[in-house]
């Protein structure tokens, strides 16, 4: 997986938008992957950039990051703060 993370980085150049697209994608992947190991419950989530918390925001969205009521609300909250 990593072999290709670099490939695909490289791929992506220096547009931010293909940068963007990339890290969504890997992200929503290694929740999903994360998720199916037996026994996972959850995972917590601290994004720490401006765009971490984008990514993170649009996967509760979208359904790629569950997310329980208080979880959901206090980030969609801290969404129209900005």
């Amino acid at each position: 997986m990593l072999a290709d993370l670099h490939a695909q980085e490289k791929a992506a150049g220096a547009d931010p938008h293909a940068q963007r697209v990339l890290y969504e994608r890997i992200n929503k992947q290694l929740v999903a992957r994360v998720l199916e190991v037996p026994g996972v419950a959850g995972l917590h989530v601290m994004p720490l950039t401006a765009l971490a918390r984008r990514i993170t925001l649009g996967m509760l969205r979208d359904g790629g990051l569950p997310a329980g009521g208080t979880v959901e609300q206090s980030a969609m909250q801290e969404e129209d703060k900005g």
